[in-house]
C-alpha cells in the first residue's frame, strides 16, 4: 500500500513542480497516518493516508478496493505563472495505471 500512496504522492509533486512551485512538506508514506474507511452501502474498505501539520489538514489519499484512488493535497500559494491565479490544492486521481493529476485553482 505505501506503494500506492508514493506514487500518487510523486505524481502530485511531478505537477506542482511542473507549475514552478513545490511544497513546504512533501506527501509520503513515512510522514502519512493510515486509517481504513468503510462503505456503509457496499462494506468496501478504503485505505487513507492522511497528512497533518500542526493539527491542520494537509491532505489525503484514498487507496479504494477496486485499485482506483484519489488524492488531494493542499498547495495554498499564488500561481507563479498566471497571477491571476491562486494554486489551492493538486489533484490525482484514478487507476494506478493511468493515474491523472491536476492542479486546482482558484482566481
Amino acid at each position: 500500500m505505501q506503494r500506492a500512496i508514493d506514487r500518487v504522492s510523486a505524481s502530485m509533486i511531478s505537477t506542482v513542480a511542473a507549475a514552478g512551485l513545490c511544497l513546504d512538506r512533501a506527501p509520503c508514506s513515512e510522514r502519512a497516518a493510515f486509517s481504513i474507511a468503510v462503505d456503509p452501502f457496499d462494506r468496501s474498505e478504503t485505505i487513507v493516508a492522511t497528512w497533518k501539520t500542526d493539527g491542520d489538514l494537509d491532505g489525503t489519499v484514498q487507496v479504494r478496493s477496486d485499485g482506483t484512488v484519489f488524492g488531494e493535497y493542499f498547495v495554498t500559494r499564488a500561481h507563479p505563472k498566471r497571477p491571476q491565479w491562486f494554486v489551492e490544492a493538486v489533484t490525482a486521481w484514478g487507476p494506478l495505471d493511468d493515474l491523472r493529476c491536476e492542479l486546482r485553482l482558484v482566481r
